[in-house]
């Protein structure tokens, strides 16, 4: 350091010889901003809650039902990645319960023959930058300042208690299935107050909602290629990379890194010309994708007239009902999904449906009702405070979940979390 500034690395080897390396610019490209947090930078981990962060898996080798080898892995629990005792015991606890499964994908032909040592995590510490991208920027498309890549990918989140997310990402997992394509502003790759270091990969400042997108393989090397590139244009031009954020821009546009128009998703684009298209869709994903759109982009008074044409009126009523206006919610209320039944515990400001969601506390939309039941305990409704408690306190609660969809691959217990959390929600 010089002042305020770092003006090198100082490298510890294996033999504890220490060498110096002086740089005009650093690159902090490691999975938990090490250099950043060396260097005395403010960062943050998880989302805002309670600071936890997207599962740990510990990858496996099996032999697929082919005869041929395969890597898989197994989400295995929450861990705070910036500490190397819990990472440990971790990493003992994943490997406990890989060995004692022996099976993992959904045949019997599928046998797990060794554990490899790789840890593989989502999330962890990240810098606290210039700016931020953030979830509401992402899941609804908003635009930022300075973009220097573009993501474009799935939201994959690996999230087991949605609840506990916020409104906007319950509503993006329970009804968009769509690739993400959207700008990283210039601002999350320099920590805050410090110019001459760059941060690339999981530790730019991308905020707990919209990391689910951005930590995907092929965005955190998009993201290497753009901070080397800045970094290179810095130092020829002699300055910081916001003076000159243009040309670093041309050499991007150059490596097909930069694009001018991002190719963001096409319905959250074309809404409002052609809402009743999309409403009347054939594909349930069409129509449930547009209705989020539609809640965020329309005004009531136009969901309210769609909502009397037989074509466009289920979903006028569900983007209503994201709205928090109950019209229309006959149309839905029955419905066996996910989203509708989180629709219902929206809505549900006075108990009208508070024994309509305790039915749908048996079978796989269980985890849902009972989230939208802890919401409206939370906000004075005495009955769902009640059943929601009952169900906590009783010794068999459990709150089982399932990989990636996979029907009897139970990979996480969270009862004690979820009754701490419950029971924290409530002032109990």
């Amino acid at each position: 350091m010089d002042d305020s500034s770092v003006i090198g690395l100082r490298v510890l080897s294996h033999d504890c010889t220490e060498t110096d390396i002086s740089a005009k610019y650093i690159i902090d490209a490691t999975s938990e901003a090490n250099v950043c947090r060396l260097a005395g930078f403010k960062t943050k981990i998880g989302r805002k809650f309670d600071g936890q962060c997207q599962t740990y898996s510990i990858v496996g080798i099996v032999k697929n039902g082919n005869g041929e080898l395969e890597h898989v892995y197994r989400d295995n629990g929450f861990v705070d990645t910036s500490d190397c005792f819990e990472v440990s015991r971790a990493v003992t606890k994943g490997i406990k319960e890989l060995d004692e499964i022996g099976n993992y994908t959904s045949t019997d032909d599928n046998r797990l023959l060794s554990i490899g040592s790789i840890f593989g995590k989502r999330e962890g510490v990240s810098i606290v930058g210039e700016d931020c991208l953030t979830g509401e920027q992402m899941l609804n498309f908003l635009p930022v300042d300075k973009p220097l890549f573009y993501t474009s990918s799935t939201y994959d989140t690996h999230l087991y208690d949605c609840e506990f997310e916020t409104e906007t990402v319950q509503e993006y997992q329970y009804f968009v299935k769509d690739i993400l394509t959207q700008p990283v502003p210039l601002g999350a790759i320099v920590p805050k107050w410090e110019k001459n270091i760059l941060v690339a990969g999981l530790g730019m400042d991308i905020d707990h909602d919209a990391l689910a997108s951005v930590r995907l393989k092929r965005n955190v090397m998009r993201s290497g290629e753009a901070v080397a590139i800045a970094a290179e244009t810095a130092i020829d031009e002699c300055c910081d990379v916001f003076s000159c954020y243009d040309k670093i821009v041309e050499k991007l546009k150059e490596k097909n890194i930069y694009k001018s128009m991002p190719e963001i998703c096409e319905i959250g684009m074309n809404i409002k010309e052609k809402v009743e298209q999309y409403f009347s869709y054939e594909s349930k994903d069409v129509r449930d994708t547009a209705t989020y759109h539609a809640a965020r982009q329309l005004p009531k008074e136009r969901l309210l007239e769609l909502l009397y044409n037989d074509k466009t009126s289920v979903c006028a009523a569900k983007a209503l009902a994201m709205k928090g206006i109950p019209a229309g919610v006959e149309l839905f209320k029955n419905e066996e999904s996910r989203g509708a039944i989180y629709l219902l515990g929206k809505i549900n400001k006075h108990g009208e449906y508070t024994d309509l969601l305790c039915e749908r506390l048996s079978g796989k939309f269980m985890p849902t009702a009972f989230s939208a039941l802890v919401r409206n305990a939370a906000n004075g409704d005495e009955k769902a405070k009640k059943v929601v408690l009952e169900l906590v306190n009783r010794d068999d609660f459990s709150y089982r979940l399932e990989l990636n969809g996979r029907k009897n691959k139970t990979v996480l217990e969270r009862s004690e979390t979820f009754r701490k959390y419950v029971k924290h929600f409530l002032g109990v």
